[in-house]
């Protein structure tokens, strides 16, 4: 994020003070794109190794907990020590006693086989029960491939009101953007919110204020009210993909973490490709960009509509829930 702030930055103030040329600006981009590319083609590999970890808090203990090459846990005698050695205090022996007697069964844990696919295949039925995992999973991808098209064509809807560099300030909010939305998911922190339980509430408020904003950049012409409210838009997003990402991870055990958070990134870039093609591409409906702006409007009161029925089962659900354990067993 701080690259990116720099770099909106320094774009804004070399193209206001009529130093380069928009085009200019896009060579620049692409050929940092390609340099970063090579760099990270020659960075070397990031090799997963566990450190050896030695158990032996008691000096005279005669066997040490450690991992070997597999990184498999084993337990290995001193045998430097003898019986003789011991430290003859009962309460320092206890310790010892307890290390020694939970070391075999570390070493009896059965390491997990079948790689991948198999861990795949125990997660996958988990992540699908787990309905807190499948709302905020839903909102991610519907919502995330919506907004990249707010990211992607923004500047293109400005420009149909920007006449010269007067008013072109596109650098600045896109710096404020970073700054302010990096600010924001940090404090995140200190906002004491059940988001898990009102995951649907949140959705569906979330997904009104989206198609609102949506519609309002849609119908208005003031450049000035239209950087307003894309900051808006932008800081929303950023603090609820923050908050999915949490709520997720708080209800998946950590291998589960990629295979949740890749599929979602995926089919969120997926939706936004066939969205592309559907709407913007000249072998699709090829629509003015105000009309691409209102038909994401209508996307998202769609959505809303969706996870408020959602909240609504999930409250029938409740109350027949609550009803069969006031039934009376006959």
């Amino acid at each position: 994020m701080l690259g990116q702030f720099f770099a909106y930055s320094g774009g804004q103030i070399i193209y206001s003070a009529d130093w380069v040329s928009y085009k200019f600006l896009n060579d620049f981009s692409f050929g940092a794109e390609i340099f970063a590319l090579g760099v990270a083609l020659i960075c070397p590999s990031v090799k997963r190794k566990l450190p050896e970890i030695e158990i032996d808090p008691i000096p005279t203990s005669d066997k040490s907990v450690k991992t070997d090459s597999n990184d498999s846990v084993v337990v290995v005698a001193d045998e430097t020590k003898n019986s003789s050695d011991r430290n003859p205090n009962p309460a320092e022996n206890v310790i010892v006693n307890e290390l020694e007697a939970i070391a075999p069964a570390i070493v009896e844990i059965p390491e997990k086989k079948g790689g991948f696919i198999q861990e795949m295949k125990e997660s996958i039925p988990k992540i699908m029960s787990n309905r807190v995992v499948i709302t905020w999973s839903l909102w991610w991808i519907l919502t995330s491939g919506m907004i990249s098209q707010l990211y992607n064509y923004i500047q293109i809807l400005w420009s149909t009101m920007q006449d010269g560099n007067n008013d072109v300030y596109n650098g600045v909010v896109a710096s404020v953007q970073t700054a302010g939305g990096a600010i924001i998911t940090f404090s995140l922190q200190y906002i004491p919110f059940e988001w898990d339980k009102h995951s649907e509430i949140v959705s569906f408020i979330t997904s009104i204020f989206f198609g609102a904003s949506f519609f309002a950049m849609a119908i208005i012409w003031n450049i000035y009210i239209h950087y307003v409210i894309f900051l808006m838009t932008c800081f929303c997003y950023a603090i609820l993909i923050t908050v999915a990402m949490t709520v997720i991870a708080s209800q998946l055990d950590a291998a589960a973490y990629g295979l949740v958070f890749g599929a979602n990134t995926f089919f969120a870039t997926l939706l936004q490709s066939l969205i592309t093609f559907a709407i913007v591409d000249s072998n699709g409906l090829n629509l003015a960009i105000r009309v691409q702006f209102e038909v994401y409007a209508v996307c998202f009161a769609v959505l809303a509509i969706f996870f408020l029925l959602v909240r609504i089962q999930k409250c029938f659900l409740k109350v027949e829930t609550v009803e069969e354990d006031r039934t009376p067993l006959e």
